[in-house]
């Protein structure tokens, strides 16, 4: 199954770095290395991860941390909307969503 993302979640994950290398560069990077493997490996069994029809249409979330991945299956593709802190208001973020 395909992977991709969309421009906000690579940016959303950029930020997460950047965030993080405030205080601490080499965590930063390693915890980025870990986000990255840990959504590489959604395309495997998306189904896994629960539906949040409440987010609209078919949007799943996948927990890393404090994190959520948020993404779309589709059969064929998984398409990763945005990567947030779980603390954020998922609804307000998914309203910019690209169509």
């Amino acid at each position: 199954m395909k992977l991709e993302y969309t421009e906000q979640a690579r940016t959303d994950i950029v930020e997460i770095g950047e965030y993080i290398a405030e205080d601490n560069p080499p965590r930063a990077r390693s915890f980025l290395a870990e986000l990255r493997a840990f959504i590489e490996q959604i395309p495997e069994n998306p189904r896994r991860y629960r539906l949040r029809e409440e987010w609209g249409g078919a949007v799943r979330a996948a927990s890393f941390g404090r994190y959520l991945a948020l993404f779309e299956d589709t059969g064929d593709r998984v398409t990763i909307l945005r990567v947030a802190s779980g603390r954020r208001n998922v609804a307000d973020l998914l309203d910019s969503k690209p169509q």
